[in-house]
């Protein structure tokens, strides 16, 4: 007889194109269960990508694409340093809890604008798992670098500061501490509309009307939607039918004015 309660484990990994569209595919329901606006049946296709998704017979067409500050052809750089600097701290925290069992809340600030050296990633891990374990053993919760220390001078080039907290439940919690620019988001919604806009034509010629969803992920600076105060008023030109940010972050769904690209 065939199991039905499979572990996760025993499960079939999903390829990264499956992974992603199955993330399109949430964004999706949660655009429809925030905003009246989208269709609520669901669409007749989930593996298309052109667009990528489409409803009522291909009358309407989603695109949905990620918002990402400053992304070109050869991505973020803002982007790909969260990436690498989360990798370390996590790395950090899987070192730490193989030597102690201790339930804690570490955050590390980063000098955001300094990307870690490949060669040296490893022993900043090492380096925040050295903090972190002076710190708790002191009873101390914050460190900053002693400049007088070389080895600690050496890590002030990566770290301005690192928290510890002790934590009265079953998970520990280790993050980075993330700076970088608010605002400029009507420049950087025209671009990513700029980016899409060659898309378009080929995207009519499966359906009569054409959506686009920027979904702003909200779990590293460079995918926050901060709207400052040009952004109420803009309007955005498009070839794009209507166009729509989802905020994950404050789990809300706000449409865009558009003006048409003749």
């Amino acid at each position: 007889m065939a199991k039905h309660n499979q572990r996760r484990s025993d499960m079939p990994k999903l390829s990264k194109a499956q992974a992603v569209k199955q993330q399109e595919l949430r964004w999706l329901r949660l655009c429809q269960k925030k905003c009246s606006a989208f269709p609520q049946t669901n669409p007749v296709s989930y593996d298309d990508e052109r667009p990528d998704f489409r409803f009522e017979d291909a009358s309407l067409g989603i695109e949905i694409t990620r918002y990402i500050q400053d992304q070109g052809k050869c991505g973020s750089p803002l982007h790909e340093l969260e990436i690498i600097q989360e990798r370390i701290v996590k790395e950090a925290q899987e070192i730490f809890e193989q030597a102690r069992n201790e339930q804690l809340q570490v955050s590390v600030g980063w000098i955001s604008n300094v990307k870690p050296p490949k060669a040296d990633r490893k022993n900043l891990a090492r380096g925040i798992v050295q903090i972190v374990t002076r710190l708790v053993t002191q009873g101390q919760n914050c460190w900053q670098p002693d400049w007088t220390q070389p080895n600690e001078a050496a890590l002030g080039k990566h770290f301005a500061k690192v928290w510890v907290d002790s934590l009265k439940q079953d998970s520990s919690f280790w993050v980075c501490i993330e700076a970088g620019s608010l605002g400029y988001d009507v420049h950087r919604v025209q671009v990513v509309l700029g980016e899409k806009e060659s898309k378009v034509a080929g995207y009519r010629k499966r359906c009569q009307e054409i959506w686009l969803v920027i979904v702003a992920e909200g779990r590293h600076i460079s995918s926050t939607f901060f709207p400052d105060k040009d952004f109420e008023t803009a309007t955005f030109r498009t070839s794009f039918d209507r166009v729509f940010i989802l905020d994950v972050f404050r789990n809300l769904v706000r449409e865009l004015r558009v003006e048409k690209c003749l």
